[in-house]
């Protein structure tokens, strides 16, 4: 049997081997925000873990209860995306940003259910685990195995009634909607 450290090297060689693959863009400045423009981080281990989180059920939320990336809409006080992003990651999770390692930016989108919103999802990798405070937006998270989500079809329920979309599924992290599509192009999927 291969020696757990040998185990573990060579898992944090496959999640490096995979990072040079994805399709990230790197910008010289970060881009700029307004209203209606959000941020949401993907924040990897080396071992290629996910950190999930999950919203707190509230009135008037389209996503509450929902498996997402930690995130949120840019402010005034924000520079760019980048300083939303981090802020967001802060305020809900508290990671501090002198962990995390900025490894790029996938391509903007919008949720269906709101198109008017533009939302950036960044990738930042992590040594370790740090200890996750969650704010009172959020009620649970997960360092969900990349790779061990599995895809699935599935019927959610929504504030419009229920949707059979596509999913990952772990354990009983199920991720749909936006958060699905960042994940799928996180897998090169």
């Amino acid at each position: 049997m291969a020696h757990p450290q040998i185990l573990f090297l060579l898992g944090v060689f496959r999640v490096v081997d995979w990072i040079t693959r994805i399709s990230l863009t790197r910008y010289a400045q970060a881009p700029q925000g307004g209203r209606g423009v959000c941020a949401v981080s993907a924040i990897l281990t080396q071992t290629g873990e996910v950190l999930l989180v999950r919203r707190s059920n509230r009135l008037g939320d389209p996503w509450s209860g929902n498996w997402a990336l930690p995130g949120g809409f840019w402010k005034d006080l924000d520079k760019n995306i980048l300083d939303t992003a981090l802020r967001e990651v802060w305020e809900e999770v508290g990671i501090e940003s002198g962990l995390l390692r900025l490894l790029g930016w996938l391509k903007p989108r919008s949720p269906r259910n709101r198109p008017e919103l533009s939302v950036h999802p960044l990738v930042f990798l992590l040594d370790g685990k740090p200890v996750i405070r969650l704010s009172d937006e959020l009620e649970d998270y997960r360092w969900s195995p990349l790779f061990g989500l599995e895809r699935v079809r599935r019927v959610v329920e929504t504030p419009r009634g229920a949707l059979n979309v596509d999913a990952y599924i772990w354990g009983d992290v199920v991720v749909w909607g936006l958060t699905y599509s960042i994940l799928r192009d996180l897998r090169g999927e």
